[in-house]
């Protein structure tokens, strides 16, 4: 004590130094049991009652001192008993914890016989390497792996993260590519590329809060669904979009009184937006899907082929319409 929460399983986490009874004791021989063995305890906040090794009932230390010396255990017994499995993941543990507002966890193994609990002081333990985890994950950091990272070399470092420039790159270059290929378009009208900052930056500002969001609930929810999920944010993101849209409208034209260059700005604006949603929700559950973590696979890819799919986009919207 304390354990090492590095373990995952709430078997490995358990501690058996707590008191236990039978339903058939009294207030008396129970407090004169804790009294008299408190030295071997590490935790009396509850007392558990067992019945073939079973747990059938708790209460608390309060609750003992509370009841007459004569009143038998079981009538003021909490049943049944909020438990928890040996194989249980260490965060279910802290879960129900929270759920049932309890201090401690108690374990059983495949038989259902008592094995020990998981005490406040570890149950916070979790709570709070939980908490961090979700955070690093929120801001795409990989905990485990940034730890390792500076102690690298410095040329194991320059590997390390030069993969990922070089995608950029990449990327650079093919939407130059792009934008070379409409270089006959955009010379006749030049107002055209003027706007081309303004569609990638919208992208991937909607792309990143999405992503953001999407990596979010892959932490927490254990039950994602990814087609519930992309409806949901499609639906926000449209609402989104048509503000943007709007917005860019009566702008634009305010400014180039050319309501076709407004009108394709408004639809290069929808329709990029819902590109970056669909492929920031799919790309990390994807990742996740085949064993990577989308925390800190996702950005850089994501932001990589919503800047080249927002400009092929805006540009073919102009081509068609101006």
């Amino acid at each position: 004590m304390p354990k090492d929460i590095l373990t995952s399983y709430a078997g490995a986490l358990a501690i058996d130094a707590v008191p236990t009874c039978n339903a058939s004791d009294t207030a008396e021989v129970v407090q004169a049991y804790v009294q008299n063995n408190a030295h071997s305890f590490v935790s009396i906040d509850y007392i558990y009652v067992l019945e073939d090794h079973k747990p059938v009932g708790v209460f608390s230390m309060h609750e003992l001192l509370s009841e007459k010396k004569s009143t038998l255990v079981q009538t003021f017994m909490t049943a049944p008993v909020a438990h928890v499995h040996v194989r249980t993941d260490k965060g279910h543990v802290a879960e129900l914890a929270l759920a049932e507002s309890i201090k401690a966890v108690p374990v059983v193994d495949d038989m259902g016989r008592f094995m020990g609990i998981i005490p406040a002081d570890v149950i916070l333990q979790i709570l709070s390497e939980e908490h961090s985890n979700y955070l690093y994950k929120i801001v795409g950091i990989n905990k485990q792996r940034d730890k390792k990272f500076i102690e690298l070399s410095f040329f194991e470092q320059v590997k390390t993260r030069i993969p990922w420039l070089i995608l950029g790159l990449f990327g650079g270059l093919i939407g130059a590519v792009i934008v070379r290929y409409f270089e006959e378009s955009l010379s006749e009208q030049l107002f055209v590329a003027a706007f081309i900052p303004a569609i990638v930056y919208i992208s991937d500002a909607v792309g990143n809060q999405t992503e953001m969001l999407v990596v979010r609930a892959l932490g927490r929810d254990k039950d994602f669904s990814i087609m519930h999920y992309l409806a949901r944010e499609l639906s926000v993101g449209f609402v989104i979009s048509a503000i943007l849209a709007f917005l860019i409208l009566g702008l634009s034209y305010v400014w180039l009184h050319n309501v076709t260059m407004s009108v394709t700005l408004a639809i290069a604006i929808v329709a990029t937006t819902l590109f970056s949603i669909v492929f920031t929700v799919i790309l990390p559950w994807l990742l996740k899907r085949i064993g990577f973590d989308p925390a800190v696979a996702s950005g850089p890819l994501a932001t990589v082929i919503c800047d080249v799919s927002s400009v092929t986009i805006y540009l073919l919207v102009a081509t068609a319409l101006l």
